[in-house]
Parts: C-alpha cells; sequence; structure tokens
C-alpha cells in the first residue's frame, strides 16, 4: 500500500489508569501492581474518602510521575 501523506502514523495509547492491589496498609499503604511480580517497597497516597484493607483490588492513576490510589474496584 503506497504512503498516505494525509494519514498521520498511529500514536500508542497509554493509559494513565491501572489496577493494584493493596499489600500493606500500616504504616503505609503499599501496592502490587497487577502486571508486576512483586509487590512495590514505596508508600503510595490514596484518595481520604478510600480506607485501605489489604487485598482491595484498587484503581490508581498515574500523576506526576507517581500513583496515586483512587479507591477499592467492587
Amino acid at each position: 500500500m503506497p504512503d498516505n501523506p494525509f494519514l498521520q502514523p498511529a500514536t500508542p495509547v497509554t493509559s494513565q489508569f491501572t489496577m493494584a492491589e493493596i499489600t500493606e496498609t500500616d504504616p503505609e499503604v503499599k501496592i502490587k501492581i497487577a502486571a508486576e511480580d512483586s509487590a512495590r517497597e514505596k508508600a503510595y497516597k490514596r484518595l481520604s474518602s478510600y480506607a485501605p484493607a489489604v487485598g482491595d483490588r484498587v484503581l490508581i492513576a498515574s500523576i506526576s510521575g507517581t500513583y496515586v490510589i483512587l479507591g477499592k474496584v467492587v
């Protein structure tokens, strides 16, 4: 197929949202991202309306180079 000068190349779509599991809540909230094999050592912030519990599946948002826990997915 010949190159079309009017057709823009496809750009990969990256989501700012992903799923994770709460692995620790005391003293800080830690997560294991769904696509990864092990839990992360870094503590993450959460929305004040969400009370985390170990084992919760949560939606997280990538914001300014880190993740924010938005809440539990039920």
